[in-house]
């Protein structure tokens, strides 16, 4: 907008760092990484935290500035600091793998903390992914699967099709929950949804473990009929249909760990 370009030459801090995302996304203006640097610079320089987060994406990156990781570490430490939650899990992935700084995974793990227990409305669902990561694998945490399963169903609940998948085989292993093959294989659809390929493999790995763990009606049910592509195709249309009138708060997936 008109007014938008003018209060951004004029100063307005906010202002530059809108017209930045609108030269990113090229909405209303051509598309122009580049110049977006500029503006997020500009708003960067000035205390907008939005500014310091954006300007550290194309110092990481390269795409529209030098690639400067240091530089890039430095603008989200300094958003992060101010109370940014996007920068706080930029931070902690540079932490986390030593992009631009020294690895340092407890570090991270605080600071995707503080971006996860944020209020449901402000939280970053992608940290609360990465801290349920962390807290499966032990890295820069003890590992603790009740608190692994926990952050990843916060983050699946929220659309995060990697947490869901992640969930899903936890379910379908038995890795730090009870092996449960329905909650498995609702949290693989809730990933295959979203084209998730792997979620989608997966669950066609389950047919033949859910034939055997069903309760015997509904065993007798999947496999009385031999389809034209097999009784395992067969199955698997029937087992996607009954867990397709099941999503994961059917089966309490909104309860705690």
């Amino acid at each position: 907008a008109v007014w938008l370009r003018k209060a951004a030459k004029q100063g307005d801090a906010r202002a530059r760092f809108e017209v930045g995302l609108a030269c990113r996304c090229g909405r209303g203006v051509p598309r122009d990484l580049t110049r977006a640097a500029i503006w997020f610079r500009e708003a960067a320089e000035q205390g907008h935290p939005g500014g310091q987060n954006a300007l550290g994406g194309p110092l990481r990156s390269g795409r529209g500035l030098p690639r400067d990781p240091t530089g890039a570490v430095a603008w989200f430490r300094k958003a992060a600091y101010l109370g940014h939650v996007a920068a706080q899990r930029n931070l902690g992935l540079c932490l986390e793998y030593g992009k631009g700084v020294t690895r340092d995974p407890d570090r991270a793990v605080a600071w995707y903390r503080r971006a996860a227990e944020r209020a449901p409305a402000y939280r970053d669902v992608e940290a609360a992914y990465r801290l349920g990561r962390c807290y499966a694998r032990g890295r820069g945490v003890e590992r603790d699967a009740a608190q692994a399963t926990n952050w990843l169903r916060q983050a699946a609940r929220a659309g995060h099709a990697d947490a869901a998948l992640l969930l899903g085989l936890r379910y379908g292993e038995g890795r730090g929950v009870a092996r449960d093959v329905r909650r498995a294989s609702a949290w693989l659809r809730e990933a295959a949804r979203t084209g998730h390929a792997l979620a989608s493999s997966r669950l066609r790995k389950l047919v033949p473990i859910a034939l055997d763990e069903l309760d015997p009606e509904w065993r007798a049910d999947f496999i009385e009929y031999d389809g034209p592509h097999g009784p395992q195709a067969f199955a698997l249309g029937r087992l996607n249909a009954l867990l397709g009138r099941l999503g994961p708060r059917d089966l309490g997936e909104d309860e705690g760990p």
